[in-house]
């Protein structure tokens, strides 16, 4: 009986002992999907743009895997630690399958899904109060301390539109994170440009509201020099737009007058009081006009001969917005 019982003891610690051995190949332990991390560059693609998409374990060993890519049901890359793969996104709307067949070197499958989405975002810009003359058919640049407005406008076809509301916005201004602006909607942003900044960079995070797409866009604005330009103011057929005086300017009557456009400044508004006009003729300095930015030339028609002119335009509360230019006039008997 006490063999028995002894004979009894000793298998069941065998068995207990060998079960242990065997706990490992239990399927709960197995590697999963789960196990496998997935890396896109970029994060947030764009339309038609190349893609690298990178898997990652820190539980098993991929490198001694078989890993076969698959796109849009089309096998492109296959081989042992094929871990990384390149591919082309489609237009906007559109969606890329990836599929990574994995077998590890136990022979141990693993399927892992990724979908591509492609998404976009315009980021529009404009400097609201630099000043450009009526008609100027280029856009306003900002000089330094200039405001600066940005809208974005998406374009994910996730079945929600154009509609800001259906988007969250996520802004930064240099690096940091910015609230978007408080006057207007969510997806746009203003603020004036810093005289300490030799650039002001603007990046947005559009994102739906599940979460499920995303696009971003940056731009970097560079500001202007302020310049003035003059321009005919002709009797008969007003101001001359279509044509710039560069060096001269010719006065064959008794009258002529002169407009001087500021170019960049700000406000958008070339009467402002913000603006201090300093002219002088032959270096000379002469009494600022009523319309600061019209000089009236008079001769008696009689004489010849030349003029330089000149013009200093000094915003008074904005250091860096400031400009001079020059000219000749010439004069000729009536």
């Amino acid at each position: 009986m006490k063999i028995i019982a002894k004979a009894s003891l000793a298998s069941f610690v065998i068995f207990a002992i060998l079960g242990s051995f065997a706990l490992p190949a239990r399927a709960d332990l197995a590697a999963t999907d789960a196990d496998l991390s997935v890396a896109i560059t970029p994060e947030k693609p764009g339309a038609f743009q190349d893609v690298t998409v990178t898997i990652s374990s820190y539980s098993t060993d991929l490198t001694r895997a078989t890993i076969r890519w698959t796109v849009n049901g089309k096998v492109v890359l296959s081989g042992m630690g094929k871990k990384e793969l390149t591919t082309t996104t489609g237009s906007v709307g559109s969606s890329t399958n990836i599929i990574a067949d994995i077998i590890l070197s136990d022979g141990t499958p693993i399927t892992k899904q990724i979908i591509l989405a492609p998404a976009e975002v315009d980021l529009l810009w404009e400097a609201p109060d630099s000043y450009v003359p009526p008609f100027y058919r280029g856009k306003a640049l900002p000089a330094s301390e200039a405001k600066l407005r940005f809208v974005a406008i998406p374009s994910i076809n996730a079945g929600l539109g154009s509609n800001p509301a259906n988007f969250v916005y996520a802004w930064k201004r240099n690096y940091t994170t910015v609230a978007n602006d408080s006057e207007g909607a969510p997806n746009a942003l203003s603020f004036s440009m810093s005289y300490l900044n030799n650039s002001e960079t603007v990046r947005v995070d559009a994102t739906t509201i599940d979460n499920s797409t995303a696009a971003e866009s940056q731009i970097t604005i560079m500001p202007t020099k302020p310049k003035i330009l003059f321009y005919e103011n002709n009797p008969a057929m007003g101001i001359l737009y279509n044509k710039n005086l560069t060096t001269s300017f010719s006065l064959s009557g008794t009258e002529g007058s002169i407009i001087a456009e500021p170019f960049s400044f700000s406000p958008r508004d070339s009467g402002s009081s913000a603006l201090q006009y300093v002219w002088a003729i032959n270096d000379k300095r002469i009494t600022t006009p009523e319309n600061k930015n019209t000089l009236v030339l008079h001769s008696d028609g009689t004489s010849e001969g030349t003029a330089s002119i000149s013009l200093d335009i000094i915003h008074l509360a904005k250091l860096f917005q400031k400009a001079g230019a020059s000219m000749t006039v010439q004069i000729h008997k009536k």
